[in-house]
C-alpha cells in the first residue's frame, strides 16, 4: 500500500561528528554544534526517503515473492532431503511390507472359521468353513450335498419328467378323459409313465385333456431350454358338493423300499391359466396282499406365471411291513377332490379350486434329500428306453396305436398254399418290468386283427407273452402269396 506521510525534509548537510564523539554521545550539560545536529538531522531525512523510494519501485519485492513462492511448489526435492531424515519408508521397504502383508495368515482378522464378518482364509489343509446355506445361491456344503445327493441313487427317479416323450398321442397330442354317461371314471396314459384319472360319482360328470405343449422359442423363464411341458386341461366339472369327485395326474416309480425311512425333495415348475390351489401327494403303495400304503401330502398356490416349487416329504420306514406285487411309490398331482370318498384322503376334505381351466408342468424332478436338484435332462434315446420297459410299440414314434398305417407293422408272406399254422414271433427292444399286455392291431387300424393280403381283417391275439416278447399265430388255409401284416402295442405299466 502507498505511503501516507513523507520523510521530515532537512537539507542542509552539517559536518558528521568524529567517531569518538558517535562512541562518547553527548555528555550533560553539552550543547551539539549546530553543524553535528543538521547533519544527524540531514541522515534521518535522506534514510527515509530512500524506503520510500525503494518500496515504491517494488521491483526486489515482486522478485523475492516470486522466487519463494517456486521453493515451496518445488516436487524436485530441492534440499536434497532423504528419507531417512524425515523417517519416511523407503520404497524398496514399502515393497518388503507389502509382501509380508500379502503371505500373512491372519491379516484383517482372517479366520478359516465360519465367523460373522470375517474374511475367509485357508486352514493348513487348503480349506475353509461356512455357515449352512440357506438361499438358492449360498455356497453348499459337503453336508448340504451328501444329504442331497446319495451316491447310487439317481439324482431323479422320475421318467420322462421334461414331458418328451409322448408314444401314445404322438407329438405335441392329445387325450381327453370324459367322465360322463354314468361310467364316472375314465383313465389312462397321454404322456409316457404319467396316468391321468377323471372320477365322478355316476350322477354327475367331468372332462380332463391331457396334453403335450410346446414352449416358445427362446423363452428363459423355465431354464435350459426345454421343449416340452404337460398341460391338464379341466374343461367341466360337476356340481360342487357332488361326492367322491377327483381329478389326478400320477406317475408310480417302481419299488416301495425307495426312499425308506429318508426323505425326498419334489420339485417342478408349473402355472395355470387363472390362479388356483392343487394339492401334491407322496405315497408308499405295498401293492398286492401288502401293508396298508402311507401318504403325504401339501396344498400349493398356482399363478399365471411360472414358478419352482420344491417339496419335502418324509418316507416312513418300510421295516416290519409286508410287500406285494406291483409295490410302487405314486407322485401325484391333484387339481382338485371333492371329498375323501374317492381314496384320496391326503389332504383332507375338498382339495383345489372348484373351477375349470390349464394347469401347466415342467420338468419334474424327485431327489433323495431335503434340497432340490435342479433339472437335468437325459437325451431322447435315453427318455425313451426308460419309458419303453413300461410301454412300446410297433409303429413309428409319432404315430397314434390305431391308425391305419403299414410303418413299423410285423408280417410275413405265404410261400405256399395250404392248412397250415403261421407264426409271428416279437422280440420287444426293451424288456418289460412284467408280461406286458399285448395289443394286435390290423393294419387298418381295428384292435385284435392281423390284416390279411391288403383286404381283409382276421381275428387274430397274441400269446406266450413274456417280459421278452410274445407269439402270433394262425392256423387257417392259406393262398400262395398270401400276405399277412399287423402292429402291436406291449403295455407294462404299474
Amino acid at each position: 500500500m502507498a505511503f501516507e506521510e513523507q520523510p521530515p525534509k532537512w537539507l542542509a548537510p552539517g559536518v558528521e561528528p568524529p567517531e569518538s564523539k558517535k562512541s562518547e554521545g553527548w555528555l550533560p550539560n553539552e550543547r551539539p554544534p549546530a553543524d553535528y545536529w543538521n547533519w544527524q538531522m540531514n541522515q534521518v531525512y535522506l534514510t527515509l526517503l530512500e524506503l520510500q523510494q525503494k518500496a515504491a519501485e517494488g521491483t526486489e519485492l515482486t522478485a523475492l515473492e516470486s522466487a519463494l513462492l517456486a521453493h515451496i511448489n518445488a516436487s524436485d526435492n530441492p534440499h536434497d532431503v532423504t528419507a531417512a531424515q524425515i523417517g519416511a519408508e523407503t520404497p524398496a521397504g514399502a515393497q518388503t511390507k507389502v509382501d509380508m502383508h500379502a503371505i500373512a495368515t491372519s491379516v484383517h482378522g482372517a479366520t478359516s472359521a465360519a465367523t460373522a464378518n470375517r474374511i475367509p482364509i485357508r486352514d493348513n489343509n487348503s480349506r475353509f468353513k461356512v455357515g449352512a446355506p440357506v438361499a438358492a445361491d449360498d455356497v453348499a456344503r459337503k453336508d448340504t450335498v451328501d444329504n442331497a445327493v446319495t451316491y447310487g441313487v439317481l439324482r431323479n427317479s422320475i421318467i420322462n419328467g421334461g414331458f418328451d416323450i409322448s408314444q401314445r398321442i404322438g407329438v405335441l397330442g392329445s387325450l381327453t378323459l370324459p367322465a360322463t354317461g354314468g361310467s364316472g371314471n375314465n383313465y389312462g396314459y397321454a404322456l409316457d409313465r404319467w396316468w391321468t384319472q377323471a372320477f365322478t360319482n355316476t350322477t354327475s360328470s367331468a372332462s380332463v385333456t391331457v396334453s403335450q405343449q410346446a414352449f416358445s422359442l427362446g423363452q428363459t423363464i423355465v431354464p435350459n431350454y426345454p421343449k416340452y411341458h404337460c398341460r391338464i386341461a379341466i374343461n367341466s366339472l360337476p356340481a360342487l358338493g357332488a361326492s367322491s369327485a377327483v381329478i389326478r395326474h400320477i406317475q408310480r416309480i417302481e419299488g416301495v423300499h425307495l426312499f425308506s425311512g429318508k426323505s425326498a425333495t419334489l420339485s417342478f415348475w408349473a402355472k395355470a391359466s387363472t390362479n388356483r390351489s392343487i394339492a401334491v401327494t407322496a405315497g408308499q403303495d405295498f401293492g398286492i396282499e401288502g401293508s396298508a400304503g402311507v401318504t403325504v401330502g401339501q396344498v400349493i398356490n398356482l399363478t399365471t406365471s411360472w414358478q419352482l416349487f420344491s417339496l419335502t416329504f418324509s418316507f416312513p420306514s418300510i421295516s416290519g411291513k409286508t410287500v406285494g406285487e406291483h409295490n410302487h411309490l405314486a407322485i401325484k398331482i391333484i387339481p382338485y377332490k371333492q371329498d375323501d370318498l374317492a381314496g384320496e384322503t391326503i389332504p383332507s376334505g375338498q382339495v383345489g379350486s372348484w373351477t375349470t381351466g390349464n394347469i401347466d408342468i415342467a420338468q419334474v424332478v424327485l431327489n433323495e434329500g431335503a434340497a432340490a436338484l435342479p433339472f437335468q435332462p437325459k437325451s431322447f434315446a435315453e427318455e425313451l428306453a426308460l419309458c419303453q420297459r413300461y410301454y412300446e410299440k410297433s409303429y413309428n414314434y409319432g404315430v397314434v396305436p390305431g391308425w391305419s398305417t403299414n410303418m413299423g407293422r410285423e408280417g410275413s408272406r405265404v410261400q405256399g398254399a395250404g392248412n397250415y399254422t403261421m407264426e409271428s414271433t416279437i422280440h420287444f427292444k426293451v424288456p418289460k418290468r412284467v408280461s406286458p399286455t399285448v395289443g394286435v392291431y390290423s393294419t387298418t387300424g381295428e384292435w385284435g386283427f392281423w390284416r390279411l393280403g391288403g383286404s381283409t381283417n382276421i381275428a387274430q391275439s397274441a400269446t406266450n407273452v413274456s417280459e421278452t416278447g410274445f407269439l402270433s399265430f394262425s392256423t387257417r388255409e392259406w393262398a400262395l402269396n398270401d400276405i399277412y401284416e399287423y402292429q402291436w402295442t406291449a403295455d407294462a405299466e404299474l
